[in-house]
């Protein structure tokens, strides 16, 4: 316990004249408890309840600089489902409320720069470098911007147009996605990084704050 606002570093049974105090009360894994107490004539006994904390990322200092900033979604809740609209399909039925707690979620998508990162540490091929599952390269726009075709030889480093290092990483597959996630967990010893689900941060293996990466 420290008492902000006396002279002498608080030691247990010190005597204190009565007046306002500012108490604050920290535990390793806790959030600091502080606030401002009168002591009357008599004793005062300080019950504070501590909050876990939960630590924080050591996020090394080469990704630090190519991380999307987190922001904090709130916790709410909302129906999810269409229920008696006739365009709704099987799976989309019933209509039911679902509750989500606060999470975090990357403020933009994980870019060029930031997948380069991961390729280069652990030599990553991407599915549509290897044209995996017998399918060539990856779906790109046309020539004449007519439709989207797969394409032979396309891939996050070779999408069909210009891309700098701050765009979003494109041509990725689940595989991709999921290979990347791993590496983020291990790299920044935080398991929470997964990417968002239709229902926010609903997963049973997260824990709360919860970290987002949308995927490219």
């Amino acid at each position: 316990m420290r008492i902000h606002n006396i002279a002498d570093v608080y030691a247990p049974g010190m005597l204190l004249a009565p007046g306002s105090y500012d108490v604050e009360v920290s535990r390793d894994g806790f959030k600091a408890w502080r606030q401002s107490v009168d002591l009357a004539d008599s004793d005062l006994m300080v019950s504070p309840t501590l909050e876990r904390q939960e630590p924080t990322p050591r996020i090394p200092a080469e990704l630090a600089r190519l991380m999307p900033r987190m922001v904090v979604i709130p916790a709410g809740r909302f129906s999810m489902g269409c229920g008696a609209d006739p365009a709704c399909e099987d799976d989309e039925k019933p209509t039911h409320e679902v509750s989500v707690p606060s999470f975090r979620l990357a403020e933009s998508e994980v870019t060029v720069g930031l997948f380069e990162a991961f390729a280069r540490a652990t030599g990553y091929v991407s599915d549509a470098e290897k044209d995996a599952g017998n399918l060539e390269g990856c779906y790109s726009m046309k020539a004449d911007y007519s439709g989207w075709e797969r394409v032979k030889g396309r891939s996050w480093r070779a999408p069909g147009f210009e891309q700098e290092k701050d765009h979003p990483v494109v041509c990725m597959s689940w595989n991709d996605t999921k290979a990347f996630i791993e590496w983020l967990r291990e790299r920044t010893q935080d398991a929470t990084y997964r990417l968002p689900t239709e229902a926010g941060s609903n997963m049973p293996f997260a824990r709360v704050p919860r970290r987002s990466i949308p995927g490219g």
